[in-house]
C-alpha cells in the first residue's frame, strides 16, 4: 500500500554534551511524481539551531543513484566557538547495497565565526568525496564482519582569510562473535583524521577536529 503523502515527526531529548533539544521534520513524498522526498527539518537545542530543506531524487539517470539538493540556515553556540551562517549543497550517492555506496558533491556556505572574542567572516566552497563499504552480517545488529568508510573535503576559503586545505577522515569497525548463537559480540572502532594545507587558527573553528566531552 502507498504510504501517506505527508508525515510529521517531532522529538525531544537531552544529552550531557548537547543539553536539551527539540526537533521536527515535515516530509512530502512523490511531490513531483518520481518517487522524490521533500523534507523540512528544524532543530532547536542549547548548542545548535538549524533550519534545513532537502529534496531527494532517487534513481537519478540510473538505478540506485540519488541526487540530493539542500539549503540551510544554522547557528552553533559551543564552548569552543560560536558560528552563524547559510549554506547550500548538492551531492549524488551511488549505492551498491543497503549500506555500501560512494558519494560526491559540493557545498557553498557563508558564515561568521566568533572565537575568543574575535569575529571572522568566511565564504567557503567545499568538495565532497566519500565511500562506505559494509561487510558485516546486518546493517542494524551486526554479530560478525567489518565496515570501513572515508571522506575527503577539499575546501577553498575566502573572506577574512584566504586558504586552500583538505580535511580527510576514515574509520573502521570490526565485530567478533563469542559463544553459541553469537550471544556475545566484541566490537571495536577506530577513527582517524587529518587536515592538510591549513594550520590553526587559519582553519575556521567549525571545520577543525575536537576531542573530549
Amino acid at each position: 500500500a502507498d504510504r501517506p503523502r505527508r508525515t510529521l515527526e517531532v522529538g525531544a531529548g537531552y544529552s550531557s554534551s548537547d543539553g536539551v533539544g527539540v526537533e521536527a521534520e515535515y516530509a512530502r513524498y512523490n511531490q513531483f511524481g518520481r518517487g522524490d522526498t521533500l523534507t523540512v527539518e528544524t532543530v532547536l537545542a542549547q548548542i545548535e539551531r538549524r533550519l534545513e530543506a532537502e529534496l531527494s531524487l532517487p534513481h537519478f539517470r540510473r538505478p540506485n543513484r540519488t541526487l540530493r539538493l539542500a539549503a540551510e540556515a544554522f547557528q552553533d553556540e559551543t564552548n569552543a566557538y560560536d558560528e552563524t551562517g547559510l549554506g547550500a549543497r548538492a551531492d549524488i550517492t551511488q549505492r551498491f547495497g543497503k549500506t555500501t555506496f560512494f558519494t560526491y558533491g559540493a557545498r557553498f556556505d557563508v558564515s561568521q565565526t566568533a572565537e575568543q572574542g574575535q569575529e571572522r567572516n568566511f565564504a567557503a566552497l567545499t568538495g565532497l568525496g566519500s565511500f562506505a563499504l559494509d561487510r558485516s552480517s546486518d546493517p542494524l545488529d551486526p554479530v560478525n564482519g567489518w565496515r570501513i568508510d572515508g571522506q575527503v573535503e577539499p575546501t577553498a576559503l575566502t573572506g577574512d582569510a584566504s586558504l586552500l586545505f583538505l580535511r580527510a577522515t576514515t574509520q573502521g569497525s570490526i565485530y567478533v562473535p563469542f559463544g553459541e548463537g553469537a550471544e556475545t559480540v566484541a566490537a571495536g572502532r577506530l577513527r582517524v583524521g587529518v587536515i592538510l594545507g591549513g594550520e590553526i587558527p587559519a582553519v575556521p573553528a567549525g571545520r577543525r577536529f575536537y576531542a573530549g566531552g
